[in-house]
This record gives structure tokens, C-alpha cells and sequence, in this order.
């Protein structure tokens, strides 16, 4: 095979993606999204559209790329902001409930217990102990 032919054949083959992933910038709008729509609820249908992929593909990308479901990670997400809130503000719990996403204060401090190991008023505790 001559060097022209092999170069022929490599540009005929098509590019392997090596890690399956998002692209970054696809990813970050996702997560951008994800981010500054952390009280309302978020379908895949709309992560999906926004990444321009069929939602099984979708949620198999952004699982490869996070190393977490779309649910599980927006759940941090939204820990993570009630955490912020607890730590820099006096909101009450019943108020950061529906900023991050919650119905109800009950189920925010039953998945923030979940997360971080402790309910949201002995983690604001632990913050003034310190």
C-alpha cells in the first residue's frame, strides 16, 4: 500500500469520539442550565434539546461526562446552593425549600439529610459552633 492510498483510507474512516462525552461547551450550557433553574423542575426532554442529542443519548453523555445522572447531579447542585444559603443568609429552612427546588421543607431537609449527613438546622448550627 503506498503512503497516498493509507493516507486515503485514514481520512475515509470516521473519527472516533475517545471518551463519549459531552463537548465542554455543550456541557457547560447544560450545566449553566441546570444551575440558574435550580428551583423549577427540569425535564431530560429540555437538557436533551439543549445538548441536541435524543434524551437517552443525552443522559448517557452527561453521565460520562459528570460521573452522575442529570437528577443526581442537579441535586448537588441544589445542596450545594442550600448549603451557600445556610452558611450566608438567615433565611429560614422553609424559605431556602422552594429557592432550591423543594415543595415542601420536609423534603428538602429529608434529601439535604440524604446528601450532606445532617439536617439543614444542625449544618447551620455546626456553622455558628465554629
Amino acid at each position: 500500500m503506498t503512503m497516498v492510498s493509507t493516507l486515503n483510507t485514514m481520512a475515509q474512516r470516521p473519527v472516533e469520539q475517545k471518551n463519549g462525552g459531552l463537548s465542554p461547551f455543550i456541557l457547560k450550557r447544560v450545566t449553566d442550565f441546570i444551575t440558574d433553574h435550580l428551583a423549577d423542575q427540569i425535564t431530560l426532554a429540555q437538557l436533551s434539546d439543549i445538548a441536541g442529542l435524543s434524551v437517552f443519548h443525552f443522559c448517557r453523555a452527561f453521565k460520562k461526562s459528570t460521573g452522575l445522572a442529570p437528577y443526581k447531579f442537579q441535586t448537588a447542585r441544589r445542596i450545594e446552593k442550600a448549603k451557600l444559603l445556610l452558611d450566608t443568609t438567615d433565611f429560614t429552612i422553609t424559605d431556602i425549600a422552594p429557592m432550591v427546588g423543594y415543595e415542601t421543607p420536609q423534603a428538602f431537609a429529608r434529601m439535604f439529610r440524604q446528601m450532606v449527613g445532617q439536617t439543614p438546622t444542625v449544618y447551620r448550627q455546626s456553622l455558628c459552633d465554629r
